[in-house]
């Protein structure tokens, strides 16, 4: 009964924050965004569409890119409609499973399409990648995350998630059906991840800068060894020839340590290692301790390869698999479950016009 006060608590402060959130302006679309949620803002104050938004010719849609969605259930979803006076509005919807489903929205109008675009370069690094695609799916990723989240207990508020929602069709169906679309056995989601999600789910009071430990192994078809290599060599020092291992280039990928971090090294000049890159032959293996940085991963390396990296499959472990393997007298450091293969959405190929933890053992500390 206690736990379940808590719990109940821990709701209610989240909520909360969502509604407050909901209150803050922040106008320039280019801006990360730190709140879950943020009014349609332009000209520094927050707008409702106007009627017969439903009718502007939808010009864009992005869904989230399949190689990193596929392997981490985070993702961008957004359409851009062309107003009647010949400029652009956009909406965009940043999903994160693991969290719910919808975690932020935020987008702009009278805008060029160039600053749209632009807007989606300059966000890459902050937010999920995404991808040209149909509008019907991106409307399926969309509306599909707002339903998870009402579903689960964490909703937006209607009155401003509308002034986002109004730009992107709706798909037929009820909720339920959405849900069912994004999460459920057929649908967009890759059901091994989904499970693995179900099994680890990342608690409310969990500190700002940590997350839930859920090892992470990415595979990807490439062309060719040698243009990977020369690309990730090029993209130093955030990634680190470490040499060859057997037949594989191996890679760390690192960043400068947050500011604050704790470790020695920080004042050294050191950089912090978020995972690792192997290349041999045409294929490529990533991994990472989390879903959130194996999404960044995934991204920056569509980014340097383009449409030359194809997922061929993932694999994960979570916390209790890790703990469950240590109680059986096993090594926790053992190999990861064999991969899941990837889900063939309808859509481009992946890479085509991409743009753009409880807080104890089972967290990482600094990895968002």
């Amino acid at each position: 009964m206690r736990d379940e006060r808590a719990r109940q608590k821990r709701l209610e402060r989240r909520r909360e924050e969502r509604r407050r959130a909901a209150r803050d302006v922040q106008p320039t679309p280019a801006s990360p965004v730190l709140e879950d949620c943020r009014v349609f803002a332009t000209e520094g104050r927050g707008e409702s569409l106007p009627p017969g938004v439903e009718t502007w010719p939808v010009m864009r849609a992005y869904v989230p890119a399949r190689n990193v969605w596929e392997a981490t259930g985070f993702g961008t979803a957004g359409v851009v409609r062309q107003q009647p006076d010949g400029r652009y509005a956009g909406a965009f919807f940043v999903i994160k499973l693991l969290e719910h489903g919808l975690r932020r929205a935020f987008g702009g109008k009278d805008e060029t399409l160039a600053k749209v675009e632009g807007d989606l370069v300059l966000l890459s690094d902050n937010f999920p990648l995404c991808e040209e695609g149909p509008v019907d799916l991106a409307a399926s990723f969309a509306w599909g995350a707002r339903a998870l989240a009402d579903a689960e207990g964490y909703p937006f508020p209607a009155r401003d998630a509308d002034r986002f929602y109004g730009l992107m069709p709706r798909p037929p169906g009820s909720h339920r059906d959405w849900v069912a679309k994004l999460v459920g056995p057929g649908g967009l989601t890759p059901q091994e991840l989904a499970h693995v999600i179900r099994a680890n789910p990342q608690p409310d009071d969990l500190p700002d800068g940590q997350a839930i430990v859920i090892l992470t192994e990415m595979s990807f078809a490439i062309p060719s060894a040698g243009v990977a290599v020369d690309a990730l060599r090029r993209a130093a020092p955030e990634f680190h020839h470490e040499g060859r291992d057997g037949g594989a280039n191996v890679f760390t990928w690192t960043r400068p340590y947050p500011k604050g971090h704790w470790s020695p090294l920080r004042s050294l000049g050191a950089r912090q290692a978020l995972g690792s890159v192997r290349v041999s032959g045409r294929e490529l293996v990533a991994d990472a301790k989390t879903l959130s940085m194996a999404a960044k991963l995934g991204g920056k390396l569509q980014r340097l390869l383009g449409g030359g990296l194809h997922l061929e499959g993932s694999r994960w472990m979570g916390m209790q698999d890790l703990l469950a393997r240590r109680g059986s007298g096993g090594s926790s450091a053992g190999p990861l479950p064999p991969r899941a293969p990837p889900r063939r959405l309808v859509g481009p190929p992946a890479g085509s016009a991409t743009r753009g933890c409880s807080s104890s053992a089972s967290a990482v500390p600094g990895c968002e």
